[in-house]
């Protein structure tokens, strides 16, 4: 008799926890392809793209719309202003449409476009892989400004290790500038990325060596800091039309007779931008290992500075700080690891990096009281205490201290989300779920597995959750409890 009751009431205690549990589904809605989109949640509709466009749903996950054109893959996610929905495509095209779906404009860049844009005033802001920063209207899609512009330079691209030594030597003959690696690389091997990978190596093991010893940083570290932080921008390269230049393999161009060279325009990949109307500025990195700060009115460079790896997180500011991640250098003999850095916004001084992540930072921070969060590839959300990113030198520099680590089986790409006690994150290939974090511990409070991978940003709007998969379905989920 006893044995029957145990198995009488397992269903029940089961059924219960489902009816009880604090965090619950509420719909899904499946589109015609996939998405790694961040949805975009308005009153009674929801939008969000796909490989195939852009969808809007009503609140209770009914189809209302839909933007379907040839090529039209949606990754960055949509914004609005007013009664207009902006976003862009990978086929290099802008979009601006009504909250009913009716085309209003469209503006064509030469790449594609990945970014989530941003609005400021009656302009958005979204960049391009063709190299550009662009500002326009909302209402007639006209162009405010565009960076770099055309009485700039081209600024320089991805720095390839094959000719980043001849670069830094050139610079050097330019402003005078000293830099670490030249100054351990002997002038016949400087444009030898073996070479320079082990003056990396040899500078490294001197930095710990004299921390072990208490001694002060070898001279190389001095300079290699400088090199890291904010630097001079480079002096104008001459004018295509003064210059006879000859390309190698390596994607530089050296000019024959002055052998000054430059790097070509094209395929950069800015992060989304960053709008700080304090400052008048827009902040945002890109792949050639920097960090810009652009003027809002002009679309001038107002400062440069350069980070350890590609530049993809979306920066986030602070307490007059400008947090944002870099991917690090995971190639050749020494690899650098990720790093999450604070930037002065003022000036672009970098004041402090947190330094325990193994993998690449594609994630944007998130940031609420004193905590930090934000994943990397490794699928590790980190819980930074965010004060403790201070300025500092040598043996005694600050370094940021953790909290806590929480450890999914796939990478983390979107940007955390804070909602009271809890944080969420959801997680990549291997895993495919959506998480809620104890913001306390760094234990899981509640888990969902959904097909695929879930690339996209977690949005709460009124106590409940949106989220993409590349299963092909936005979900929608209750948040009835946290702990």
């Amino acid at each position: 008799m006893k044995r029957f009751l145990v198995i009488l009431s397992a269903p029940l205690l089961l059924t219960t926890a489902c009816e009880n549990a604090p965090i619950t589904k509420s719909w899904d809605y499946r589109s015609k392809a996939p998405s790694v989109s961040t949805p975009l949640v308005l009153k009674d509709r929801v939008y969000f793209g796909t490989e195939v466009g852009l969808d809007a749903i009503n609140r209770k996950g009914g189809h209302v719309w839909r933007v379907d054109k040839q090529g039209m893959d949606v990754v960055g996610g949509p914004t609005f202003y007013k009664d207009i929905v902006l976003y862009g495509s990978t086929n290099g095209n802008f979009y601006a449409v009504t909250t009913k779906g009716t085309p209003k404009w469209e503006y064509a860049t030469s790449a594609r476009i990945k970014s989530d844009p941003t609005t400021h005033e009656g302009n958005v802001i979204f960049s391009s892989y063709d190299g550009h920063v662009y500002n326009m209207t909302i209402d007639e899609g006209k162009g405010n400004w565009r960076f770099p512009g055309a009485d700039e330079e081209d600024l320089p691209g991805p720095p390839t290790l094959p000719v980043v030594a001849e670069y830094l030597e050139k610079k050097v003959a330019f402003d005078n500038t000293p830099h670490w690696a030249t100054k351990m690389l002997k002038e016949e091997d400087q444009g030898d990325s073996d070479k320079l990978n082990e003056a990396i190596e040899r500078c490294d093991t001197a930095k710990a060596e004299a921390d072990s010893n208490g001694a002060a940083p070898p001279d190389c570290w001095k300079w290699r800091t400088e090199q890291e932080s904010q630097e001079p921008i480079p002096p104008n390269p001459p004018s295509k039309k003064q210059v006879d230049l000859k390309c190698g393999k390596d994607n530089a161009c050296r000019d024959k007779e002055t052998q000054m060279w430059e790097w070509p325009p094209g395929d950069f990949a800015y992060s989304s931008p960053l709008v700080v109307p304090e400052e008048n500025l827009i902040v945002l990195g890109n792949m050639d290992w920097h960090v810009y700060a652009i003027d809002l009115q002009t679309g001038k460079l107002r400062w440069r500075t350069r980070l350890v790896g590609t530049v993809t997180s979306t920066p986030v500011l602070h307490n007059g700080m400008v947090f944002i991640g870099s991917n690090g250098r995971l190639g050749g003999k020494v690899p650098e690891h990720g790093k999450v850095y604070a930037l002065d916004v003022k000036t672009g001084a970098i004041v402090s990096r947190y330094e325990e992540i193994s993998n690449e930072v594609n994630s944007s921070a998130a940031i609420e009281g004193d905590d930090l969060y934000i994943g990397d590839l490794d699928g590790t959300l980190h819980a930074v205490d965010v004060n403790t990113f201070k300025s500092g030198s040598g043996k005694d520099e600050a370094k940021p201290v953790n909290r806590w680590k929480f450890q999914t089986t796939g990478p983390i790409r979107g940007r955390p989300v804070i909602y009271k006690s809890l944080v969420f994150i959801g997680s990549g290939t291997d895993d495919h779920h959506m998480y809620a974090i104890n913001r306390s511990d760094g234990s899981v409070f509640w888990k969902y597995r959904t097909g695929n991978k879930i690339e996209s940003d977690p949005v709460i709007f009124e106590d409940e959750l949106f989220f993409t998969s590349a299963d092909k379905k936005l979900y929608a989920f209750k948040i009835r409890q946290t702990p």
